[in-house]
């Protein structure tokens, strides 16, 4: 068991965190909407209230609804808001996501999610925030977050196309 009623899973090098999230059923790592890339990073969450995934990247830059596309660094590296979901067409499995596809920067990242408006009836979201490189490392992890709140999540280090660090706020 790993902190939090998930399961650590250690195989061939590659990290993968399950989290229970609904209904006491784990998420399957390999349903991801959104764009692939060298370095994506997704939200997940199963209500139709308004949660924002917020990406700071090595540059300083956040990628957000706000500010869709950020460039970092002298390689053309771009990160993209490629889905963001429950802000008009609500959705009951809504998933945000943002990508990289060429040239992720080196670098420290910072994940947050911003529970930006309750369209439900829950005050507290369960959500998973799973960090997936190109050499397909999958890093999952879940949370709750109270309604009007914003919270970072984790911050990772990322080098030579690998997550080499990172660590749950």
């Amino acid at each position: 068991m790993f902190l939090g009623g998930g399961i650590l899973l250690i195989m061939l090098g590659v990290i993968v965190i399950l989290q229970t999230l609904k209904d006491n059923k784990f998420i399957e790592p390999k349903k991801y909407r959104g764009k692939e890339g060298l370095l994506r990073i997704n939200l997940k969450w199963f209500t139709e209230d308004d949660l924002d995934l917020h990406v700071c990247d090595p540059c300083g830059n956040v990628i957000y609804y706000d500010n869709k596309r950020a460039e970092c660094g002298m390689n053309n590296s771009i990160g993209c808001l490629d889905l963001d979901a429950n802000h008009t067409n609500l959705r009951k499995d809504p998933q945000e996501n943002i990508h990289w596809e060429l040239n992720a920067p080196e670098g420290e990242y910072r994940i947050y999610v911003d529970f930006f408006k309750r369209n439900s009836k829950q005050k507290k979201v369960k959500f998973v925030i799973s960090i997936i490189s190109q050499n397909d490392e999958i890093i999952e992890i879940g949370r709750t977050i109270e309604e009007g709140n914003k919270i970072e999540v984790a911050k990772f280090e990322y080098k030579d196309y690998k997550i080499k660090s990172y660590k749950e706020i």
